[in-house]
């Protein structure tokens, strides 16, 4: 695990568990880190780690906060939520894929996964699932309130858009590489394998854009107006 203010100086932060850790996420002045084997670690300052139960035993893929709540999502369909971040409730989202993805917005949480799979719920309890016009593996989601969309990407180059989380359009394929990560700042950014990295101002429409490197990239997130993608073997890529 490593920190960084600027994107640009990164600190190793010693160890708290050595499970693989697979997504990181902030919200209600806490951040927490989840991973294999249903890892969690929680944080006030990003330095200082502790783990706690999140309830399940089974790999935790990725994790969102809407200010509210805490939701983690991964394997066999595997859905946690927490108010605190250090007690965490598993709750039955009603599909058995895996959840490689989960955002917030609109007022509406949306999770994507294997197959095509996509879920949606308005308060974490009660959740439906809803046809993504795909059956690739969705890998990643997010949303923009601005384009007020939701974007997931996923193998082959699938980019499938939604207004509200529910009725959902087929963009793609955008390339033809594994999509991993997507993210919006000024702009919708998507990464993937061989340094894949696409860009849409809308969701609809997307440009290659040049990475610098042929590692597969994992993930990308947009923070302190610019985007910071990273992968195999410590690649790490910064873009205002």
């Amino acid at each position: 695990m490593f920190g960084t203010l600027d994107g640009v100086t990164w600190t190793a932060i010693p160890y708290v568990v050595t499970s693989d850790l697979n997504a990181v996420f902030y919200g209600i002045g806490r951040y927490v880190a989840v991973g294999a084997g249903g890892v969690a670690l929680t944080s006030t300052d990003a330095t200082t780690w502790a783990a706690v139960s999140s309830g399940t035993a089974n790999n935790l893929f990725a994790g969102a906060s809407n200010g509210a709540v805490y939701l983690a999502v991964g394997a066999s369909g595997t859905f946690t939520v927490s108010a605190d971040g250090q007690t965490w409730e598993v709750r039955n989202a009603g599909t058995s894929s895996t959840l490689y993805g989960v955002a917030f917005g609109n007022g509406i949480w949306v999770a994507v996964g294997a197959n095509g799979a996509i879920v949606t719920s308005a308060d974490t309890a009660n959740w439906q699932a809803v046809a993504s016009q795909t059956s690739s593996d969705l890998k990643a989601v997010t949303y923009s309130a601005p384009a007020t969309t939701f974007v997931a990407v996923g193998a082959g180059g699938t980019v499938v858009t939604s207004p509200d989380g529910v009725n959902w359009t087929s963009r793609g394929p955008v390339g033809s590489t594994l999509l991993t990560g997507v993210s919006f700042g000024s702009q919708f950014a998507a990464v993937g394998n061989n340094g894949g990295v696409f860009t849409s101002a809308d969701g609809i429409t997307w440009q290659a854009a040049s990475s610098g490197t042929t590692s597969n990239l994992n993930t990308v997130a947009f923070g302190n107006f610019r985007f910071l993608a990273a992968g195999a073997a410590g690649t790490n890529l910064y873009a205002n």
